[in-house]
C-alpha cells in the first residue's frame, strides 16, 4: 500500500504492508488491544486521582482534593475520547467491503 504524505512543504512516498495494515484490521475489532490496554495508563491516574480525593475529603486541605476531582474528570474525558474513536474506527471500516476496510486500516494506522 502506498501513501502520500505532505509535511512541511515537501511529499514524501511511503508504503505501509499488507500484513501491518490487516494487524491494524484486527485491532480495531479486538477490545483489549483497541480500548483495555491502551486504557491502563489512564485507570491508575483516575485511581490515584480517586485516592487522593477520598484520603483529602474531610481535611481543609483544599489543593489535593481539587487536584484528585481533575484527574477524575480528566481522565473520565480520555476514556470516553478512547471509546468514542474506536467506535467510530469500527464504523468506519464496517462501512466498506473487506479488502478496502484493511486499506483503510493501514491509512489509519499512518494517521
Amino acid at each position: 500500500m502506498e501513501k502520500k504524505v505532505q509535511a512541511l512543504g515537501g511529499k514524501k512516498d511511503f508504503f505501509v504492508c499488507s500484513c501491518c495494515a490487516q494487524d491494524e484490521y484486527n485491532k480495531v475489532f479486538d477490545f483489549v488491544r483497541s480500548i483495555f490496554l491502551p486504557a491502563i495508563p489512564s485507570m491508575i491516574l483516575l485511581l490515584a486521582g480517586l485516592g487522593l480525593t477520598l484520603y483529602f475529603w474531610n481535611t481543609a486541605f483544599v489543593p489535593f482534593k481539587m487536584l484528585g476531582l481533575a484527574a477524575i474528570i480528566c481522565e473520565i474525558t480520555v476514556l470516553y475520547s478512547n471509546i468514542q474513536k474506536n467506535m467510530r474506527q469500527k464504523a468506519e471500516l464496517n462501512s466498506v467491503d473487506k479488502v478496502k476496510a484493511v486499506k483503510k486500516a493501514g491509512d489509519l494506522m499512518i494517521l
